[in-house]
């Protein structure tokens, strides 16, 4: 329910046309037979709001320009934290004006992050590695955070960046859980996915827009002009284009 909501809701007021769903005929076709399960005539339904998330993801949640102004302002909330401002264990007491309030009475760099993002002056994306290159993108999900530090470190110990103004931003994993939506065929239960060859498809593509980040700001671009991930972390091997191409092929 949030997910219709929020997809509906970010689609209106952020322009993208892409959220527009057939809320009625989900609920309509769901119905609780131990489990919350779809009719299979909701499956269109489904289908449709599946490919609406999936498009939103590049167009709104993993934009770019959202995606840095998220990492901003987390390393800017990390730093409160760290300074005892805000409390970590009564986070969910603040809202959003209270942390932009926050930071707004500060010096120093969480001061200057928050007029950066106020007067768009964001950090730059000097490189990125699609996930979907890669021949095992779920590993990225398993590097610590510990290990993003280290990297930054030494990235900026090597390119003479302040480690405050240098971000290592990683993709937000790309669940898609609702492919294991429960729908009702016959007098079986199957996953959505087993009889949606959209949703299958959907679920093959999903690390399509998912990429690993590297942020600065403008005026150190330079210093990063001949930056590779792989000199830092730890990463999946590429896939050799020729296997790329046979594997596009063989899908077909």
């Amino acid at each position: 329910m949030d997910r219709m909501d929020y997809l509906i809701r970010d689609s209106h007021y952020t322009g993208v046309a892409y959220g527009i769903i057939d809320i009625e005929r989900l609920i309509y076709n769901m119905k609780l037979e131990n489990n919350l399960v779809l009719d299979k005539k909701g499956v269109q339904a489904a289908e449709s709001t599946l490919v609406a998330r999936y498009f939103m993801y590049p167009s709104v949640y993993q934009h770019h320009t959202t995606r840095i102004v998220n990492s901003m302002f987390r390393r800017s909330l990390r730093k409160l934290i760290e300074q005892n401002i805000i409390d970590s264990e009564k986070i969910y007491q603040y809202d959003d004006a209270d942390m932009i309030m926050a930071c707004r009475n500060q010096d120093g760099f969480i001061k200057d992050m928050i007029q950066r993002m106020d007067n768009r002056d964001l950090f730059k994306k000097v490189d990125s590695l699609k996930l979907s290159e890669l021949e095992d993108p779920q590993k990225i999900f398993k590097i610590k955070r510990e290990q993003i530090k280290k990297a930054e470190n030494e990235i900026c110990e090597e390119k003479d960046i302040n480690p405050d103004y240098l971000i290592i931003d990683m993709p937000e994993y790309p669940s898609f859980d609702e492919m294991r939506t429960l729908v009702s065929v016959g007098d079986g239960i199957v996953n959505l996915s087993q009889i949606s060859s959209i949703v299958g498809a959907l679920r093959d593509a999903r690390f399509n827009h998912a990429d690993l980040c590297i942020y600065v700001p403008e005026e150190h671009t330079p210093k990063l002009a001949d930056f590779d991930f792989y000199d830092y972390l730890d990463l999946p091997e590429k896939i050799n284009k020729h296997d790329k191409q046979m594997r596009l092929v063989s899908s077909l």
